[in-house]
């Protein structure tokens, strides 16, 4: 409940136009209504979406985004971008049409380790929860490089233990580092890391 005495979903519903995503405005969403609801989750969306579009500039690029997270696709298109949105769970064994040229408002649903999208046909693809631990993200890792032209970005966003992809994603000769992870990981945290595929 609002401290007017309505619910947090009501306060912003999804056809309207969020206000600009500042960390002010983040900590007052989380404080008001909790990280939970979809106020904040659209708001925080689109905070990380705006971080990147400064670093490399979305408008007119092609983003894959492979996840659950339904509000960070929006923001991508938001920004300018066309977005693919990648939804885990299992294919089927069917290609989706989207694999071909992805539309602005496609989503697909496919196993991480094997992304309906062409070789180097994304500016950018974004990993958003759907990264899982220990050996088995080096596959998801590859396929997203595989998407990903050379120049291009590979975003993951983490919130587990990460000590040891950071240590794998260092030794790779076709992924370079652009942001520091946190030398402390706070609870509940999660991590953003952006690499430029260089090969």
């Amino acid at each position: 409940m609002s401290a007017r005495g309505g619910s947090a979903e009501a306060a912003a519903p999804e056809d309207h136009p969020l206000p600009a995503a500042t960390p002010l405005r983040l900590l007052a969403t989380a404080v008001r209504h909790g990280v939970g609801c979809r106020t904040y989750q659209r708001l925080h969306a689109a905070f990380r979406v705006r971080r990147l579009d400064r670093l490399y500039g979305l408008a007119g690029r092609q983003v894959v985004a492979v996840g659950d997270d339904m509000w960070r696709a929006d923001a991508f298109r938001a920004a300018g971008a066309r977005c693919l949105a990648v939804e885990p769970g299992a294919t089927g064994g069917t290609r989706s049409a989207a694999a071909a040229a992805p539309g602005p408002a496609e989503r697909v649903v496919a196993d991480g380790y094997w992304l309906p999208v062409k070789d180097g046909a994304a500016d950018l693809a974004y990993c958003d929860a759907a990264l899982p631990h220990g050996p088995d993200a080096v596959g998801v890792l590859d396929e997203l490089a595989r998407i990903t032209r050379v120049g291009g970005l590979v975003c993951l966003s983490l919130g587990g233990p990460r000590r040891p992809l950071v240590r794998h994603l260092r030794r790779r000769d076709d992924l370079a580092l652009l942001t520091r992870p946190p030398i402390v990981r706070l609870p509940r945290h999660r991590t953003e890391l952006v690499l430029r595929r260089t090969a």
